[in-house]
C-alpha cells in the first residue's frame, strides 16, 4: 500500500505504530480482490472473504494486532472473516482502506 496522505492520515487516526508491522505480512491491497462482502454494526465491521484467503486474512489480523495493539482484529475460517472492533471513526478508516480502489 503506498503511504499516501489519505493512508499516513489512517495510520496516525488508528494510532498504529507502522514500523512494528512485519515487512512480510499481507497488506489491505492483496486481500481486496477477494473481498466478497462488508457488514458494518455499532462497534465492529466484519469483512468477508473468499475460502483462497484464509491464510492471508489471518496473516494480516496477526501483522495489524502487533501494530495497532488498540484495535480487536478476529479471524474466522469457516466461512473466512475478518471482524474489526473499534470506535466508530477507527472503523470509517479501516472501512475506507479496503474500500479504496
Amino acid at each position: 500500500m503506498k503511504k499516501t496522505p489519505a493512508v499516513l492520515e489512517t495510520i496516525e487516526l488508528l494510532a498504529c505504530d507502522i514500523e512494528s508491522r512485519p515487512q512480510d505480512a499481507p497488506m489491505p491491497d492483496a486481500l481486496r480482490p477477494h473481498l466478497r462482502g462488508m457488514e458494518r454494526a455499532a462497534g465492529s465491521v466484519t469483512f468477508a472473504f473468499a475460502p483462497e484467503a484464509a491464510d492471508d486474512v489471518a496473516a494480516f489480523a496477526v501483522a495489524e494486532s502487533i501494530c495497532c495493539a488498540g484495535i480487536g482484529w478476529a479471524v474466522q475460517r469457516d466461512p473466512v472473516t475478518l471482524t474489526i472492533t473499534a470506535s466508530p471513526a477507527e472503523l470509517d478508516a479501516i472501512q475506507q482502506i479496503f474500500e479504496s480502489a
